[in-house]
């Protein structure tokens, strides 16, 4: 007779490894290997390490020999299913996150988890494929008054996309008041003295000045 086992027997997760053992009575004279594994083997019994075996059913069988008997077989079948894929998520910030004051400048970063194999920037407010932190395409300046919205969409081959995104509100720089101070030097006159300085005298940059 010949008896077959596996240790572990599984399932497992690949790749997977198990170790195949054989006992024999009777005294057989040779003993083979088919299916998924082969060759001669011990026919007093042994072992043998199967190890970096693929998602898959393996049945492993073993027949033993000897003369003026009926030959003896057993068998054993290891299951080893897939390796989990870790999912994989992305969130994405803006430093400062504003609001800001037109023209605006922020630093986009963003953090990932599961190992994603690449990133890619969406929108109309920036580009690019397999995006790196601290790239050109992350520092935003001279932005305009306006609400920008970037977005972020990282892959991984098994899972799903995932996206996030960041909303960032530029405001039009604050308008400075304009004033006007006008005086007279002298501010009364005798005649026949009839001239007098005026001057004037502004803050917030006007544009222009007119005298009525």
């Amino acid at each position: 007779t010949v008896t077959l086992t596996a240790a572990p027997s599984g399932p497992l997760t690949a790749p997977g490894a198990t170790t195949l053992s054989w006992t024999t009575t009777g005294n057989p004279t040779s003993c083979t290997a088919s299916n998924y594994w082969s060759g001669s083997k011990t026919p007093t019994g042994g072992s043998e390490l199967r190890s970096g075996i693929p998602a898959s059913t393996q049945v492993f069988d073993i027949t033993c020999s000897k003369t003026g008997t009926p030959n003896a077989t057993a068998s054993r079948t290891v299951v080893v299913n897939p390796a989990p894929i870790t999912p994989i998520t992305v969130a994405l910030t803006a430093t400062p996150s504003g609001p800001l004051t037109a023209p605006g400048a922020t630093t986009l970063s963003w953090t990932t988890t599961g190992n994603p194999t690449s990133c890619d920037a969406t929108g109309a407010e920036w580009s690019g494929t397999n995006i790196q932190n601290g790239s050109a395409v992350t520092q935003r300046s001279g932005m305009p008054a306006k609400t920008y919205v970037f977005g972020i969409v990282c892959h991984k081959s098994g899972t799903s996309d995932v996206t996030a995104s960041k909303t960032v509100i530029v405001n039009p720089a604050p308008i400075t008041p304009i004033s006007v101070t006008l005086t007279a030097s002298p501010t009364s006159m005798t005649l026949p003295t009839n001239t007098s300085r005026l001057t004037w005298t502004t803050t917030g940059n006007p544009d222009s000045c007119i005298a009525s």
